[in-house]
């Protein structure tokens, strides 16, 4: 999508739902008003969630994919391990029933936004307006939107957690990696 859709044009921000794993097990708490651990128990069961799930609910998957797509959009290299990143696991059921109460919800977004000192950039919980299209970004689905200076803002969503979707996404990786091999012979 940024490659594709934004040719041409200057990237301002890129900023999204970059977890599935971490979407759900928020939509889980939000939608039942069960805690963090219940819900993290429930999407191991399900799949969603590795049996160590750190990587998901620290935020560092998020991160990751949060430096590949700001490198995508602002060009050049970003380290990693400069990125805030802040994950969900300290996130409590009072904590969701509270941004409900602000008519908000809590999703984990990865922000990254070009600056006159340059990227802003990381990864925590936000609580955002029910109005809002993250609030709407449930389950194992990701959302990504990129805003450009002279294009309307674009989004990409899908699903974004579990063997189906993680199969899917290495099958078009390697499909994409044979294609720049063919073109680069």
């Amino acid at each position: 999508m940024i490659h594709e859709s934004t040719a041409g044009e200057r990237l301002r921000a890129v900023h999204g739902i970059l977890s599935g794993t971490s979407n759900y097990i928020l939509t889980q708490m939000e939608s039942r008003g069960i805690e963090f651990q219940v819900a993290l128990e429930e999407a191991q069961k399900a799949g969603y969630a590795e049996a160590d799930p750190s990587f998901d609910i620290d935020g560092l998957d998020a991160r990751d994919k949060l430096c590949i797509l700001a490198r995508m959009a602002f060009g050049g290299r970003l380290q990693v391990s400069m990125i805030p990143t802040y994950g969900i696991r300290q996130v409590r059921a009072i904590d969701v029933h509270s941004a409900n109460r602000l008519d908000s919800t809590i999703r984990l977004v990865g922000s990254a936004e070009a600056s006159q000192s340059g990227i802003e950039i990381s990864v925590r919980p936000w609580i955002v307006s029910r109005r809002s299209m993250l609030a709407k970004v449930e389950g194992v689905n990701k959302q990504c939107f990129c805003s450009a200076t002279r294009l309307a803002c674009r989004c990409s969503n899908g699903r974004g957690a579990g063997g189906d979707a993680t199969g899917a996404a290495v099958v078009s990786d390697l499909i994409e990696s044979h294609r720049t091999l063919q073109r680069d012979r």
